[in-house]
């Protein structure tokens, strides 16, 4: 099923003869969507990816400048985004879907900077009680002070975090510590008594992407209750 709402696309899976229990949204592109869903093997699950953002502008919390000399600079509207993301997409996604919303888990998932989103996000809404950040942006201006020093809207009942193991080889200075702000954040939050489940993949940033994926919205998927 797909729908467009405001420029942004939806395209929704879900097991039409069984109620789901948890609804995943994935902010990214949908050219693997479909086999993300059937990678899940969870009828009990449903997912629905969000297209179509501007992801300088649309995924980044606060304005901070490029990190790469031909790209833009990231304007910080993530606040925007998210409020429709909570406002109309999903509950129009929902509704189509014909998909019950009292007692359903809702998580939110992305990779690089919409991994960013889907953390920076559980500061800013209850919604979602779970976030996969794979390969996240967790390296952006000011992020994990931030996440240390503001509280959760409310306690997420499982985070999954994972990087590449060349990641923090890049010569940016900004992106190499990828690495250690990643797992400054796992231990923060496992400190924080979150269950979270981390991975270190082999390869840099652009390698096995759809399985890096598929391995956070199964850490997800996994955990109902």
């Amino acid at each position: 099923m797909k729908l467009e709402i405001r420029g942004k696309t939806v395209t929704l899976f879900r097991d039409e003869t069984v109620m789901p229990e948890t609804i995943l949204y994935l902010i990214g592109e949908d050219t693997e969507a479909e086999a993300l869903y059937r990678g899940l093997h969870d009828p009990e699950t449903a997912l629905a990816v969000i297209g179509g953002m501007d992801w300088n502008r649309d995924l980044s919390p606060w304005p901070s400048e490029k990190v790469f000399r031909g790209g833009a600079d990231f304007a910080g509207k993530a606040d925007m985004f998210l409020s429709l993301l909570t406002e109309e997409v999903i509950p129009a996604a929902e509704e189509a879907a014909a998909i019950a919303p009292h007692h359903l888990h809702r998580g939110i998932a992305g990779y690089s900077l919409a991994g960013l989103f889907a953390l920076w996000s559980l500061y800013q809404t209850e919604l979602f009680d779970r976030a996969a950040s794979m390969s996240g942006s967790l390296w952006y201006d000011g992020f994990t002070e931030y996440a240390e020093k503001h509280p959760l809207c409310r306690m997420p009942k499982k985070l999954y975090l994972s990087y590449g193991e060349r990641e923090p080889k890049t010569r940016n200075p900004r992106m190499m510590t990828v690495g250690s702000c990643t797992e400054e954040l796992r231990d923060y939050y496992r400190g924080l008594g979150i269950l979270v489940d981390s991975a270190v993949h082999p390869g840099g940033h652009f390698d096995d992407v759809p399985a890096r994926i598929l391995m956070g919205l199964s850490a997800l998927s996994e955990h109902h209750g």
